[in-house]
């Protein structure tokens, strides 16, 4: 660690906090006491603070029940794409139908063809390649409570139907998907009002060719181009037959990550395997949705007591994303941070609230202002002064902290990190402080 002092003479507490952001100064010969949070100093210190970072899955925390996106609207995932850094991922999606109009007469119908239409506003992977999506009836019902990624759902072999398409992002696309006239007709003969349909069928399942070519869509299960559509005569009539999801009917998805030949492949157990920076070329990796977060930990902070009465005024860790890391994978934007437990599950409160930590100058212990770090063009700055305060002190536990992302369950995005020990752009801890007299 570097040491460099500051010396002020006759300067208000207003200016001093204004220099805090000051990296390097001169120091003077003459040291006239500063009233600092009523302590008596004479020296402001900053140092640059080691910073050990370690990537970590944490997936069985993952909810995929009922999810929406950013705006609100209900959304599931289903693809799959191959990651150079986080292995081979994959997304299955389940989603409850139900009768657009209820109690129609079917008596007689013939069915003539039937597509699914599915919206997505969202692509991630690689959208130049071919990729085959299957569609499947669900042979159990999607449940009332959260699932996890371990939990796939069991569908009836062979697909109804299936899709071979070139995924388009960030603009809106439909999907048209043809299933069989033997599911269609399963449809029509079903119950006519949705309460007894529920029991009737249970729902549909998206799953991705296992090749991994492609990318992984968000579908928007409530637009009003998602549904299915029969085409069916009567009396040699042309009709057609809608069925729907909505914001009431149930849909999930399931993400898996096979790590196994990839620079990540150590972590096997989540929570319990760790993988430090240092075996992953000095970076460190955050992506919604698989749980893969990174845990932050300061060895040596309380090595400062051994100087006096610490106060710290400012400690900005700054991180920046790796070059050459995100080319057509654009990495997540925002980030929250909460402290972790020895075992790398979650730190909750009394009340079971998570120990999310929580801007400068806010209660410590409370919940109501997260610290959310957004990235600015490539680097991303987050002040954690009252938490390491409160780390040296004791007055919180000192197990590390996650790095997480903030939309954790609505998008796939992907971030790369330059660790501490990196040669270019190095993660920093920038630590002020005065020590009482």
């Amino acid at each position: 660690m570097q040491d460099n002092r500051l010396t002020f003479r006759g300067l208000l507490f207003g200016l001093v906090a204004a220099l805090l952001s000051i990296t390097g100064c001169r120091k003077e010969e003459n040291k006239i006491p500063v009233q600092i949070d009523k302590l008596p100093v004479n020296t402001i210190f900053t140092d640059t603070v080691t910073v050990l970072t370690s990537t970590v899955c944490r997936n069985q925390g993952i909810s995929s029940y009922n999810i929406s996106d950013t705006l609100g609207n209900p959304i599931l995932f289903c693809g799959a794409y191959a990651d150079s850094d986080l292995g081979k991922i994959s997304a299955e999606g389940y989603a409850q139908l139900q009768l657009l109009t209820e109690n129609e007469d079917l008596s007689g119908a013939t069915v003539d063809s039937a597509v699914l239409h599915l919206n997505y506003q969202y692509a991630y992977g690689d959208t130049n390649q071919l990729q085959t999506l299957y569609v499947h009836q669900l042979t159990a019902p999607i449940g009332d409570s959260y699932y996890t990624n371990s939990e796939p759902l069991p569908y009836i072999n062979p697909p109804i139907g299936s899709i071979t398409f070139k995924a388009k992002p960030k603009t809106h696309n439909t999907l048209h998907i043809p299933v069989s006239n033997s599911f269609a007709s399963h449809m029509i003969s079903a119950p006519k009002n949705n309460e007894a349909f529920k029991g009737y069928f249970h729902g549909l399942a998206f799953v991705p060719e296992n090749n991994y070519s492609g990318a992984i869509i968000r579908v928007n299960t409530t637009s009003p181009n998602t549904f299915l559509r029969i085409y069916y005569r009567t009396n040699g009539q042309p009709k057609e037959y809608n069925l729907v999801m909505t914001s009431s009917t149930k849909r999930c998805y399931r993400i898996s990550n096979d790590r196994s030949a990839s620079p990540i492949a150590p972590i096997v157990q989540p929570y319990a395997d760790e993988l430090s920076s240092t075996q992953t070329s000095n970076k460190f990796f955050v992506q919604s949705a698989t749980g893969i977060q990174t845990k932050i930990t300061f060895p040596y902070l309380k090595n400062f007591l051994s100087k006096g009465n610490i106060q710290i005024h400012k400690a900005e860790l700054i991180f920046h994303l790796a070059d050459n890391a995100h080319t057509g994978l654009p990495p997540n934007n925002r980030f929250f941070m909460y402290e972790l437990n020895p075992d790398n599950t979650t730190r909750r409160y009394g009340d079971g609230s998570e120990a999310i930590l929580q801007k400068s100058n806010f209660p410590i212990n409370g919940t109501s202002s997260p610290l959310l770090i957004s990235r600015n063009n490539t680097s991303h700055h987050a002040e954690l002064k009252s938490y390491l305060q409160a780390i040296l002190y004791g007055n919180k536990p000192d197990y590390g902290i996650a790095l997480a992302p903030y939309y954790n369950s609505s998008l796939i995005n992907k971030s790369v990190f330059n660790s501490y020990h990196a040669t270019s752009n190095p993660m920093r801890l920038k630590l002020y402080y005065t020590i009482a007299k």
